[in-house]
């Protein structure tokens, strides 16, 4: 089948003993527009189902490849050997490979070929691992999604609210029930209320200094790159708190660099993940503006 006729790239099965790391790469792998199944962003989906049935449907019909995470718990459960007996399944029919091993120890899994290729968790990080699935997916063919300024991320279409900043050229996209601070046309940005007190949103441009480059790579949190809806990449950082999430995208530009920044409760962050991400990733230049004009000299 080709990818199109899948509704996830990417399946993730695994043992909740390795949760933490599962987590940080779908994370990552969301974060580059890949359309990942993973539980915990299943939820509302999941709920009521019978998830026999449903489970094995994902891991034979609804994927273009599971990624299988091997470990002596992943061996020894009943729900895990089900992901993965419904996943060989699709294996056997396939003229290419399906299921993508990650080995955390040595546990040997019935029907697995000691001489199929995998990734060694041990060594390799969620970063790292993301960005291998995502060059797979394009060696298969697969095309990150990339609109035009016109319309990034087609977002104007569900009826959302645009900003458009023309001291510094850029422009985002959010839900039209959102709140915002009334800037001045000149100021450098806009603050966004997405759920009144649970979370905060800072659309802002500034002069970049290079020299202050460090003030970013010490800042906590998980780093990668994102590409906006634009096809421009930016920075990316996800960083978890006890009881918040801040996420940060960063887009350098000349002189200028452009700072999305999302803080909200864990709570709320897990719920609208995917909509937070979107809204980020509908950050646009303006084209003919001129930002060196925006700061003298």
């Amino acid at each position: 089948m080709e990818s199109d006729s899948f509704r996830y790239d990417v399946a993730l099965s695994f043992a909740g003993e390795n949760r933490d790391y599962v987590e940080h790469l779908a994370s990552h792998l969301r974060a580059r527009g890949i359309r990942v199944f993973y539980d915990k962003y299943e939820q509302p989906i999941l709920w009521g189902k019978n998830l026999y049935t449903h489970l094995s449907d994902v891991y034979r019909k609804q994927a273009k490849y599971t990624v299988i995470f091997i470990s002596e718990h992943y061996a020894r459960k009943v729900w895990t050997n089900h992901e993965r007996e419904s996943a060989q399944a699709r294996a056997l029919t396939e003229n290419e490979e399906y299921i993508l091993p990650v080995r955390f120890d040595d546990t040997e899994l019935p029907g697995l070929l000691p001489t199929v290729a995998y990734i060694d968790a041990r060594t390799t990080t969620p970063i790292s691992l993301a960005d291998t699935v995502a060059e797979k997916l394009r060696l298969a063919g697969h095309q990150e999604d990339q609109r035009d300024e016109a319309d990034p991320g087609g977002l104007n279409r569900r009826g959302w609210q645009r900003y458009e900043n023309r001291r510094f050229g850029f422009g985002i996209r959010f839900p039209m029930d959102w709140g915002r601070s009334h800037h001045p046309e000149n100021s450098d940005g806009i603050t966004i209320h997405p759920w009144g007190n649970e979370g905060r949103i800072s659309v802002s441009a500034g002069f970049h200094f290079p020299d202050f480059e460090d003030m970013w790579n010490d800042l906590p949190g998980e780093r990668s790159r994102i590409r906006l809806y634009t096809g421009a990449e930016a920075d990316f950082l996800v960083h978890r708190g006890e009881t918040d999430v801040t996420l940060r995208i960063r887009l350098i530009s000349g002189r200028v660099e452009y700072n999305f920044v999302a803080k909200a409760s864990t709570q709320s962050y897990f719920g609208y993940e995917d909509l937070l991400l979107d809204v980020g990733k509908s950050l646009y230049l303006i084209s003919g503006s001129d930002r060196s004009s925006a700061y003298p000299g």
